[in-house]
């Protein structure tokens, strides 16, 4: 969906503005009203590829499996497994991010964190193998592992409460559950991520 570039770009643009929040409301609604216009005018869905369905069907119920956390979810709470339902729940857990994404900015800026954090967060949104790959990836497993990843961001920087050296292995470790490349980059990131803040606060108190 190449019409979704443009609006993830202008993203960060948004947040510094006045009125962040409204304009924030009004972005998810056009978000939303790109995707889900579709199912509202019962236009076909976007095709899915045969192995992104099965993919749903691989849990736990069977035995251990690689990548068999939201299967083993959506076996759970007996889901049904069809092309509207994984094109849902994609685009729900993307709205999700944005928000999580939105109150994890606004409180770098409103709190003055180091430029270094903001560049990191901003590389994530901006970079074309993250965030801006969700518009053109509906259905895939990427989708709840960068919810995660803002999510364990979140964690790492504002949760000042020792339950979160509980709760950040806990994500993490859904993360590769759900896809094994979250090693490759969700790890790296975190870790990063925090050291940078205990330089920061060994620095500056």
């Amino acid at each position: 969906m190449p019409y979704l570039y443009k609006f993830h770009i202008e993203f960060l643009y948004l947040l510094e503005a006045k009125n962040s929040l409204q304009k924030f409301v009004i972005y998810l609604l056009l978000f939303n009203l790109l995707l889900f216009y579709r199912l509202w005018f019962k236009l076909p869905l976007i095709p899915f590829k045969h192995y992104l369905l099965t993919q749903y069907f691989v849990s736990y119920n069977y035995e251990f499996l690689k990548r068999g956390l939201i299967g083993s979810l959506f076996h759970l709470f007996q889901i049904p497994i069809n092309s509207n339902i994984i094109y849902v729940t994609s685009v729900l857990v993307s709205n999700a991010f944005f928000i999580i994404f939105y109150i994890l900015t606004i409180n770098l800026l409103k709190n003055k964190i180091s430029i270094y954090e903001n560049i990191i967060i901003t590389l994530f949104i901006l970079s074309p193998g993250v965030a801006m790959h969700m518009g053109f990836d509906i259905g895939r497993y990427d989708h709840y592992n960068y919810f995660i990843l803002i999510l364990t961001i979140y964690t790492t920087i504002f949760v000042k409460r020792k339950i979160k050296y509980f709760v950040i292995p806990i994500l993490l470790a859904c993360g590769i559950l759900i896809h094994e490349a979250y090693v490759f980059y969700g790890i790296p990131l975190i870790l990063s991520i925090t050291q940078v803040s205990h330089l920061l606060i060994r620095a500056y108190g």
